[in-house]
């Protein structure tokens, strides 16, 4: 297993972002499409050496029921009251010599892997989207022998012995880091605004250090690109901007794309379907008959009333009558405290269950 620990001089010191070694010397201008490197954090590991999207590996989610969660005012029990959904994205998603920092429309924090890959071997796949904050591609991305993982040392303790990362582990690098949580805040906390972030820039720098060891250049990454102000900056820039356009990729905003819409509206549909299924699944299951429950599913179901009971205090049926949500959230309210607590979490856990049985069937 090729192992190199991450220590904390490796961590702190080196170069500045944008500068890297070629043929022993240090540059900061001389960019190319082997200067280029994808860098991905997920909890999903890639045991088989391919990152696929959530369309194309039958991913799990857990979120709160809404029909439910309306109804429980306690914020820890909306939490315990997760349910299942088959989650829905077709793309994959990367960034471009750095680390993405933590912003108002994505964590990147906390994961257990972050996977690096050089972009050179992929110049030929199908590549939607050349962003350096946002590259994304469809479907799947197959790794190279080049690729290396990054990981904290409890984490490698507990999967080198599964047969399933065998293959991977033994013929790619591994970065291993063991730094606790007091270390992180103490390196990376200097004032109150870093020590809410401290994760994400232990993790940005954590992926500086390996691209250094590497010989890729870094470069601290926004929500909008690059965020330092310098000249190796703006020749990267300049330099992924010509290569995309030689290359005639796209450098759309995923979440301003067709592809996106279409991907939420799929998602949105199996959150809606799993969300019904596990209301009529709790009311048919408690042992109480409760007909009345069961007749406000024709409403859930019917055209855009799912989403109007989050945002709405009106639901219409087929005929055009209004039906108002207080009125339906009421009687919810009554059949939880009838049935109890521990009954619903009960049923919670075995609607679940018996969804992720149904899951496996569909994967084999």
């Amino acid at each position: 297993m090729d192992v190199i620990n991450i220590t904390e001089k490796m961590l702190m010191n080196g170069l500045e972002d944008g500068e890297y070694y070629q043929d022993g010397q240090i540059i900061t201008n001389n960019y190319d499409a082997k200067s280029m490197c994808l860098v991905r954090t997920t909890d999903v590991f890639p045991s088989d050496g391919c990152i696929r999207s959530m369309a194309n590996s039958n991913t799990l989610l857990k979120t709160s029921s809404m029909l439910l969660g309306e109804a429980l005012n306690n914020t820890d029990l909306k939490d315990k009251c997760q349910i299942m959904y088959y989650g829905y994205r077709s793309t994959v998603h990367f960034s471009m010599n750095g680390l993405v920092s933590n912003h108002a429309y994505g964590n990147f924090s906390n994961r257990n892997f972050i996977i690096i890959e050089p972009f050179f071997h992929h110049i030929q796949d199908d590549i939607i989207s050349l962003r350096v904050e946002d590259t994304y591609f469809k479907d799947f991305v197959s790794l190279s022998d080049e690729a290396c993982v990054i990981l904290s040392k409890d984490k490698l303790e507990e999967i080198k012995n599964k047969a399933d990362y065998q293959d991977f582990l033994f013929s790619h690098k591994l970065f291993v880091y063991d730094f606790k949580e007091e270390e992180k805040k103490k390196l990376f906390s200097n004032n109150s605004l870093e020590l809410e972030n401290y994760n994400s820039f232990f993790e940005q720098r954590l992926v500086n250090c390996v691209l250094e060891n590497l010989g890729y250049p870094h470069f601290n990454i926004g929500s909008n690109g690059y965020v330092d102000n310098n000249k190796s900056v703006d020749y990267m820039n300049n330099f992924v901007e010509k290569f995309r356009k030689k290359m005639k990729i796209g450098n759309e905003r995923h979440f301003n794309s067709e592809l996106h819409m279409s991907d939420s509206k799929q998602n949105s549909l199996n959150l809606k379907t799993s969300d019904i299924n596990y209301y009529r699944y709790i009311v048919i299951n408690s042992g109480i008959n409760n007909e009345q429950l069961l007749s406000y599913i024709k409403y859930f179901e019917y055209n855009g009333n799912y989403d109007s009971f989050k945002y709405s205090n009106l639901l219409f049926d087929e005929d055009g009558n209004i039906i108002m949500k207080e009125e339906i959230l009421e009687k919810i309210k009554e059949f939880i405290n009838k049935i109890g607590i521990q009954k619903l979490l009960y049923l919670t856990e075995e609607y679940n269950n018996l969804y992720m049985m149904q899951e496996q069937k569909i994967k084999r």
